[in-house]
């Protein structure tokens, strides 16, 4: 018996669905960016540090095998309380890996990593630890000073 291709591909993006941070499992960094998949098919990416942060909202799409479709569609940068969009990334298929890492925090602990390399993230060339499977409500990333704002 095989498994359909539709099942195939809901299955990985089961395994994608989460919160993934650069920063989960290493000593803490006045900085992190964050990678949200949400199992509607929304997420986003943001590159944060105090009052200051970077994100592209997106839809995502698994296509095939280990490969996923990302379409932007927004981006800001957002500093103390103000807001400033910026130009929408073009749409971008992207391969990726979910694989298990070391981290200095967890030694002898395998964390659940991924390696999705976007070209509007900061830290593109790294991955991102599975921080929890739950993924935040909102349309959004949370920027706490500017609630108010958007």
């Amino acid at each position: 018996m095989s498994i359909s291709p539709l099942c195939s591909l809901a299955h990985m993006s089961a395994d994608l669905v989460g919160r993934w941070s650069f920063d989960y499992g290493y000593h803490s960094a006045m900085e992190d960016e964050e990678l949200v998949l949400r199992a509607d098919g929304t997420g986003w990416c943001e590159w944060s540090r105090p009052e200051l942060s970077e994100f592209t909202v997106f839809t995502w799409e698994v296509t095939g095998p280990a490969a996923v479709r990302i379409t932007p569609t927004r981006a800001a940068r957002a500093e103390f309380e103000a807001i400033e969009e910026l130009d929408l990334p073009d749409p971008v298929d992207v391969e990726y890996a979910i694989v298990e890492e070391t981290r200095p925090l967890y030694p002898g602990m395998e964390v659940l990593a991924l390696r999705m390399p976007l070209p509007f993230a900061v830290f593109r060339a790294g991955s991102y630890g599975l921080s929890r499977r739950e993924t935040p409500e909102g349309d959004r990333p949370y920027i706490s000073w500017l609630d108010d704002e958007l």
